[in-house]
């Protein structure tokens, strides 16, 4: 299920000479570096499996590395620890960058214009039912609320959707009694 595609992290070079330079290029790139401990790493349709078997969506972040945009979507939202909660819990998160193959068949077949680009996507039918974030870096609290709001709606229209189908299994075993009724009057009556 799992392939052996590895998130790559942006390498920052430093002039200084020594082992102090080594340590700031270190601490760049842990800063910058994508949230590894959450992602599914995998292609795209076995996240989509991987999502639907555990009844989550798919939450789909497409990064372009020469985009200052991406690096920072990975130190300053994908690091917050309420996001990460809210995504463990609801999510499959896959990451992929624009050049890889994986990146470049999903920018084709979504039609992506601008990147960084994050989207929740349906695993059961793959359609994206909403793009969060398209090239334009928006605010933590920004997106924490559409990405929790998302799950709850989704979560309130499963319970009513649960609601409606227990009424109407309720409703279908009234009417079946009422006709079982019927049945019995007519049999016993001829």
């Amino acid at each position: 299920m799992y392939n052996n595609r590895k998130i790559k992290t942006l390498e920052f070079k430093t002039s200084k000479v020594g082992s102090n330079a080594s340590e700031k290029k270190a601490d760049l790139n842990a800063l910058f570096s994508p949230p590894v401990d959450i992602l599914f790493v995998g292609s795209f349709q076995a996240a989509r499996r991987q999502a639907l078997h555990e009844n989550k969506f798919l939450l789909v972040n497409v990064q372009k590395q020469s985009e200052f945009a991406s690096h920072q979507l990975n130190r300053d939202i994908w690091r917050d620890e309420t996001l990460r909660e809210v995504i463990a819990c609801s999510y499959t998160f896959w990451m992929v960058y624009a050049k890889e193959p994986c990146g470049k068949q999903y920018i084709q077949n979504y039609k992506i214009q601008e990147l960084p680009h994050v989207a929740i996507v349906d695993p059961r039918t793959g359609g994206e039912e909403l793009v969060i974030l398209s090239k334009k870096l928006i605010p933590l609290k920004y997106m924490i609320e559409k990405i929790h709001g998302f799950t709850e709606k989704q979560k309130n229209r499963r319970k009513r959707k649960r609601i409606v189908t227990k009424l109407h299994a309720q409703e279908g075993a009234k009417v079946s009694k009422r006709e079982d009724k019927l049945v019995d009057s007519n049999v016993q009556s001829a």
